[in-house]
C-alpha cells in the first residue's frame, strides 16, 4: 500500500483512502483481496500464466520472463485450479457490494466518492475483460490472454461491475491508456 499513500500525500484530493477507521479498514482490506497475495490479480495471473504454459508444445520450455513471474507467484497446476474459486469468491462480494451501494443510490464501492477499491478494481479489471482497443491498445495475443472465456467465470464479471470500471476511467483515470 505504499504507493497508495503516497499518492494521498502528493495529491490529496479528492481522498482515495476513508479517515473514517471503520470505512478505511473496509477499503483497504477490499483493497487487499483485489491486489494481494491469493487475491483476485494474483489467481488470475496464476490462471494466465497456466494458459501461456498448456499452450507450449510438449519439451519446449517457458520463456525466461514467464518462468520467473511464475516462480513468483507459485504457479503449479494445483495453484492454477484453486484460483478461479477464489476469483469467484472474491468477484461475489465486489459485486454484492456494488449491489447494495447502487440500492442506496451510490455509485461506488464505499460510501459516495470514489476510494481506492474502486481504482483498484478498475485496473484489475482488464484482467478479466480489457477496456476497448479504442481507448486501451495492446496486442492481440495479450487481450486474449487477459479476456475471461471461462463461462463460470465470465458469469461472475457482472454488467455492473464494468460500468463501475469504465466509470472509474471516465472519472478518474486518463483515456486513452499507453500498453
Amino acid at each position: 500500500f505504499g504507493i497508495l499513500f503516497l499518492a494521498e500525500r502528493l495529491a490529496p484530493e479528492p481522498p482515495l483512502v476513508p479517515d473514517d477507521a471503520s470505512e478505511r479498514v473496509l477499503v483497504l482490506g477490499t483493497c487487499r483481496e483485489i491486489v494481494g497475495e491469493q487475491g483476485l490479480g494474483w489467481c488470475r495471473r496464476l490462471m494466465i500464466f497456466d494458459q501461456m504454459l498448456s499452450s507450449l508444445p510438449e519439451g519446449v520450455a517457458a520463456p525466461d520472463g514467464v518462468a520467473r513471474m511464475c516462480a513468483k507467484y507459485g504457479w503449479s497446476r494445483a495453484a492454477a485450479a484453486a484460483a478461479p474459486a477464489r476469483i469467484e469468491g472474491i468477484l461475489r462480494v465486489l459485486d454484492d457490494r456494488l449491489r447494495d451501494q447502487e440500492a442506496r443510490g451510490r455509485a461506488w464501492l464505499f460510501g459516495d466518492a470514489p476510494t481506492a477499491a474502486d481504482v483498484y478494481w478498475a485496473a484489475f479489471a482488464a484482467m478479466f475483460e480489457p477496456l476497448p482497443e479504442d481507448v486501451c491498445p495492446m496486442p492481440r495475443s495479450v487481450r486474449k490472454l487477459y479476456r475471461v472465456t471461462d463461462p463460470e467465470l465470465r458469469r461472475l464479471v457482472e454488467p455492473r461491475l464494468l460500468a463501475l470500471r469504465d466509470r472509474v476511467y471516465e472519472r478518474l483515470l486518463e483515456l486513452p491508456l499507453e500498453f
